[in-house]
């Protein structure tokens, strides 16, 4: 019996042995791996956090603001207004900086004199929007003007150029006159329809559609009338894109961390795709109905009369190159090309004119002897605006040119420093460089924040933090042109300057004189 039994006991045994050592293997296997992870995860940290950032990277040099790299700045940079922390690291760190985002992402920001001189005006090919900043700002504004690079920046800035002149401007202005006497008729509507407490205006909102309908009508000829009809599908869009500033704060981080917004699978993508959509259909409806519209208007006047006689839009300027190509036997812009700057001018053109006019009217609702003495300006040169007539004439008024204010100059000027509608610009260098005695790498990440620089006690004086107009009669020796980033500078500057300027100008005058104290918020 003894010996019918050993075959099974030896298989018993025989399969606990073999239990038990796959048992050992396993443990023997899941501690290697759980060792070899932690090994890893440590190695990352030293590496990341320490080894590299102050050891091996050609950065190593810059003054850093502390902090821990694998993470780094990122909270700071999350949680406060845009530009603030930059202001914050140059006033204790320097005119030029590092610091960290995420998993030890290396940026400097740069607020030295001779530095933003070498990237704005010295060698701004060699300073570039980086790649997921224009695969980001292209969903919005196409790839026009906005976005273009080296040669073919300067040839289409060339070709836009007549449609911002001072001849161009001058004649937009009764459009801009037109369409904030419009606004102001219909805030006062809404304040008589109210209750005893007048209602609250949405007054961003209500600049959006004044600033979008002045930029399609002066720029393109084109009547969108958000005003009255704040339904208007192209508004609702733009309202979608730029409205939300949690979300705006959400994407600039998610661009600067993300290869590709294809990453994210959100509702905001879809909404945002969508309204991508509406924006486009519109642009490329412009860009048909113009090239008609401008074909038509030269088939009327003869070659001597083109010159004096010509629209100065932004799709007839870009005609104009065109038949000037074709008398050369080259191709002008495609008609994708053209539908892409209708994209950047319509969105760019009316968003951040319509920020710095609701904050010129928050910061003068703040400085009440600002107000006044800017509303006793505009009641000398623009008596009519005073006046208890319902209706104006809109070519009366364009017989006094705003821009020879000089208190409201003031004003618009120290609002753009203050609070500039573009607070903070990213450059990537392309080609190894020497910044403000520091070797700089090509691939370099670099932050030109206006929000900052603009507020630098060594470039505006003690007073740099205080909203002061008469600063701009009396600027302290220590200023510099460059200190004034706003619009940016060189071959980059905006090219829409003049036009923004004379267009809040215009909306400040009629806003100013039709209400006290500027609308509530």
């Amino acid at each position: 019996m003894a010996q019918s039994l050993l075959p099974y006991l030896l298989a018993l045994s025989t399969a606990y042995a073999s239990i038990l050592s796959h048992h050992w293997q396993f443990q023997l296997f899941s501690v290697l791996v759980n060792s070899w992870a932690f090994a890893v995860a440590i190695h990352l940290i030293v590496w990341l956090g320490w080894i590299y950032p102050y050891h091996v990277s050609e950065l190593r040099h810059v003054p850093t603001v502390p902090g821990f790299p694998l993470w780094g700045q990122f909270f700071d940079i999350a949680t406060q207004e845009c530009g603030v922390p930059q202001r914050q690291w140059h006033q204790k760190y320097g005119p030029i900086v590092r610091y960290f985002l995420p998993f030890g992402s290396e940026r400097l920001s740069i607020a030295e004199e001779s530095a933003l001189r070498h990237i704005t005006r010295g060698r701004p090919r060699h300073y570039t929007k980086p790649l997921r900043v224009r695969m980001w700002m292209s969903r919005i504004f196409g790839n026009g003007l906005l976005l273009a690079e080296g040669d073919d920046h300067l040839n289409q800035r060339k070709v836009l150029m007549p449609a911002f002149s001072a001849q161009a401007i001058k004649e937009a202005m009764p459009v801009f006159w037109d369409k904030a006497l419009v606004l102001a008729d219909r805030w006062n509507q809404q304040e008589k329809a109210g209750t005893a407490e007048a209602p609250a205006i949405e007054v961003l909102d209500w600049l959006s559609r004044a600033t979008l309908d002045i930029i399609a009508k002066a720029g393109f000829h084109h009547e969108v009338n958000s005003l009255d009809y704040p339904e208007a599908p192209i508004r609702v869009a733009y309202q979608v894109i730029f409205t939300s500033k949690l979300w705006s704060q959400v994407f600039y981080m998610l661009q600067t961390l993300l290869p590709s917004p294809n990453l994210i699978p959100t509702h905001i993508i879809n909404k945002i795709e969508s309204a991508q959509g509406i924006i486009v259909r519109l642009a490329s409806k412009i860009v048909l109905q113009r090239e008609v519209e401008v074909g038509q208007e030269r088939a009327t006047v003869d070659i001597g009369e083109k010159i004096n006689r010509k629209s100065r839009d932004i799709i007839s300027a870009i005609a104009e190159q065109d038949e000037s190509l074709e008398k050369e036997c080259k191709e002008g812009l495609s008609f994708i090309e053209k539908r892409d700057q209708v994209m950047t001018f319509l969105g760019a053109g009316h968003d951040t004119t319509a920020i710095a006019l609701a904050w010129s009217l928050h910061l003068l609702s703040k400085h009440r002897e600002v107000q006044q003495k800017l509303r006793k300006e505009i009641r000398i040169h623009f008596p009519i605006l005073f006046s208890p007539q319902d209706t104006f004439d809109v070519h009366a008024l364009t017989a006094t040119d705003p821009g020879k204010l000089p208190y409201l100059s003031n004003v618009c000027r120290e609002v753009l420093r203050y609070i500039p509608p573009i607070p903070l610009i990213v450059r990537e260098s392309q080609v190894d460089d020497v910044l403000a005695g520091y070797h700089i790498p090509a691939g370099t990440l670099i932050d030109v924040a206006a929000n900052a620089i603009n507020h630098l006690p060594m470039y505006w004086g003690e007073m740099a933090s205080k909203f002061d107009p008469d600063r701009w009669d009396n600027l302290p020796t220590c200023w510099t042109p460059i200190a004034f980033m706003t619009f940016y500078h060189g071959s980059r500057a905006c090219i829409g300057r003049e036009f923004l300027e004379m267009e809040m100008k215009a909306l400040l005058c009629v806003l100013m004189s039709s209400m006290e104290d500027g609308p509530k918020a």
